[in-house]
């Protein structure tokens, strides 16, 4: 019985000691654009760039942004009704789609204020 008392003891130590190691790695932040009644992250790079998307209205569209420091740069194709931000990699191009008129194409991005976009569609590709 003083045997198995003391297994128990040392697995409860050491299950103690790693989850207060593993709390001790990990800094959780809230992250949500003013005004939106949902926000999603979708990518994130090595420098700590975040894309994602926000609702303004439950069962609304979708509107994409990327984090700039503190601030929230929305992703705002013109003309279009939803706009989804898929990626960032480490040069800060952002990956995402865009709908139409019913029909949906892809875009690269390159963030920051007076950036660039490439705009590919694919003909026939939905409807």
């Amino acid at each position: 019985m003083r045997f198995h008392t003391g297994c128990a003891l040392l697995v409860l130590s050491a299950y103690l000691s790693i989850t207060q190691t593993a709390h001790a790695q990990y800094t959780f932040t809230t992250i949500d654009v003013p005004g939106a009644v949902d926000t999603f992250l979708t990518g994130v790079n090595d420098h700590g760039d975040i894309v994602g998307g926000y609702n303004i209205e439950v069962f609304g569209p979708s509107y994409a942004f990327f984090t700039e420091g503190d601030s929230f740069i929305p992703i705002a194709v013109p003309g279009s009704a939803e706009t989804t931000a898929f990626g960032i990699n480490n040069n800060g191009k952002i990956v995402g789609s865009f709908v139409r008129m019913s029909s949906m194409a892809f875009f690269i991005q390159a963030s920051g204020k007076g950036s660039t976009r490439l705009t590919f569609r694919f003909p026939r590709a939905c409807s």
